[in-house]
């Protein structure tokens, strides 16, 4: 099936479905939709930004699996993906503004399964982390620092709404027992990630955000994630990266 154009709707979308097919194929054209998006924003005019969530909408309409799995190429631990462990990787790029609405509109509307593993047996939860740590990351970078550009902070804000999304119902043991993939896979526990953003916030106070906003997703997450019997194992920062700057 030849991918649509963000410029087409969701009528054109539909077209392009087969009358006769399956449930699978329409799934995985759903889930390369989603693949694709920062691409199709890249060229399409700023009025067409929107059809995009218009677009999985209709997908949802008709009828895709929500826990449909696939590899995603873009990802090293991308083997067996479904839609909703693709949103926190959303905040990359132009996406980003809606990775909490197509995670609402899985779980709620389509029933995606937040406890759904991947082939390496990571969940939504795990790529959660995982992205809260990469932007940390970014702070890490050899190349000189570009003042806030450095820090995404409102993709760690957008990834920090998904996990508390994801985990919404989840009883402690649901929650920590979806840790130790995460440890095989990328190392480290969930409060190791969030222990990185409590040090910057100690060292860079203007990284806490506008009315500490941030820092208070932040903070809840890392409490939760204590009061879930959650444990860090790493020690206190020694080095402190070069200064967050600007506006937030």
């Amino acid at each position: 099936m030849i991918l649509p154009q963000a410029t087409h709707g969701i009528v054109e979308v539909l077209k392009l479905i087969d009358a006769d097919a399956t449930r699978t194929e329409v799934s995985a054209v759903f889930f390369q939709y989603i693949v694709d998006w920062d691409e199709r924003f890249w060229n399409s005019p700023v009025k067409a930004k929107d059809l995009t969530m218009q677009v999985l909408r209709g997908f949802l309409v008709y009828g895709v699996d929500p826990d449909y799995h696939k590899d995603c190429v873009l990802d090293e631990h991308g083997r067996g993906k479904t839609a909703l462990m693709l949103t926190p990787m959303l905040v990359r790029g132009f996406g980003a503004g809606h990775a909490v609405d197509l995670a609402r509109l899985l779980l709620d509307k389509a029933g995606a399964d937040p406890h759904a593993e991947s082939h390496d047996g990571l969940t939504a939860v795990a790529y959660g982390f995982e992205e809260l740590r990469r932007i940390m990351e970014e702070l890490d970078d050899p190349e000189p620092y570009h003042t806030r550009d450095n820090f995404n902070s409102t993709g760690a804000t957008i990834v920090c709404k998904l996990i508390s999304l994801f985990i919404h119902g989840m009883d402690n043991y649901e929650l920590i027992e979806q840790e130790p993939a995460f440890t095989r896979a990328f190392g480290g526990t969930f409060m190791d990630v969030t222990t990185l953003y409590l040090d910057l916030f100690e060292s860079h106070p203007n990284a806490r955000g506008k009315d500490e906003s941030f820092s208070k997703i932040i903070s809840a997450l890392h409490a939760g994630m204590e009061a879930a019997g959650g444990k860090t194992t790493r020690a206190p920062r020694t080095r402190s990266p070069s200064p967050v700057r600007g506006e937030y």
